[in-house]
């Protein structure tokens, strides 16, 4: 073979081979932060890829974390999930640092099922511009935060989860 096609068809394997290494490696950091928080009680589902042929994973797409899992751990945890799309939180408050945590991540829906966000955290919720679907505990907001965070998320479809009357009768 020619040097001018050896050389270019040896740097574009090389390049694959990298590629692929890349991949598998993250989808066993995923795996790992997923399995972890699996084993402290969240529950999660993946989804069947083209990726799947490569790193012999499919990627986690969805996950619940519910308030027994550790706050901080939880959030961090799923920063090595990088295919996540769905994620349901049970706890009842975050700090500003841990909104923008999970604004970073590539979210297309949250789920809150804990006290947050009260009607003083409505604001704080315009930092998920790319979010379309959000969906909160029913006696959260007031219906007045409720139209304030529907302005300032035009994009997103936020709706107001009922919950079960075995939690309402709880909760009185």
């Amino acid at each position: 073979m020619k040097r001018w096609i050896v050389l270019p068809l040896s740097i574009g394997v090389v390049a694959m081979v990298y590629s692929c290494v890349t991949l598998r490696l993250s989808a066993e950091r995923e795996y790992a932060a997923y399995d972890q928080l699996r084993a402290m009680g969240a529950t999660g589902d993946d989804w069947i890829s083209f990726t799947e042929l490569i790193t012999n994973r499919p990627p986690v797409v969805q996950i619940d974390i519910p308030a027994s899992i550790p706050q901080g751990k939880s959030l961090a945890l799923i920063r090595d999930m990088p295919n996540l799309e769905y994620v349901g939180l049970a706890y009842n408050k975050f700090s500003d640092s841990e909104l923008d945590q999970l604004a970073g991540l590539s979210l297309h829906s949250i789920r809150f099922e804990g006290a947050f966000p009260s009607d003083s955290d409505a604001n704080r919720l315009s930092r998920f511009r790319g979010l379309r679907f959000l969906t909160i505990p029913e006696l959260n907001l007031s219906d007045e935060s409720l139209a304030e965070l529907r302005s300032v998320l035009p994009q997103c479809r936020v709706s107001v989860s009922v919950a079960d009357e075995s939690k309402r009768e709880a909760e009185q």
